[in-house]
């Protein structure tokens, strides 16, 4: 199985600069231990594997090189736009991730794409890490 791998720096139009990620769109889940797998090889801090459905919705999942990670904004972002660039008619796209839920993201008339990210709301812990403690 051949699996197209797209590297995107966010945030810049130069190539080079920027915060880069990997996207990775397939018909269908990869396994897990493929993602990471895919993940460690490209060595980049994120890679974003997608799926679309039948109604046009994508799901996204994050992998860092060790381990899925809950969100990544960057690679949001890079996978954006690698499926506007292979969807020219698109103005919009809705992508869906479990730990956050549905994100609406826009193509503006003058290239620049505008997501709305998800509210995390903070919630109190109960112990604070000794690390966290010193490194303050």
């Amino acid at each position: 199985m051949k699996i197209k791998i797209n590297v995107v720096d966010a945030f810049t139009s130069v190539r080079f600069k920027g915060n880069p990620a990997a996207v990775v769109i397939t018909g269908k889940w990869l396994s897990n231990e493929k993602m990471q797998e895919i993940a460690a090889e490209n060595n980049l801090s994120e890679t974003a594997f997608l799926v679309e459905d039948d109604s046009g919705v994508f799901t996204i999942r994050w992998f860092s090189p060790m381990t899925e990670i809950d969100f990544c904004g960057h690679a949001t972002l890079a996978s954006a736009y690698v499926i506007f660039s292979e969807n020219y008619q698109l103005s919009h796209i809705s992508l869906f991730a479990e730990s956050v839920g549905m994100m609406k993201i826009v193509k503006k008339d003058d290239g620049f794409i505008q997501m709305d990210f998800p509210n995390r709301m903070p919630s109190p812990v109960s112990e604070v890490p000794e690390a966290l403690l010193q490194g303050l």
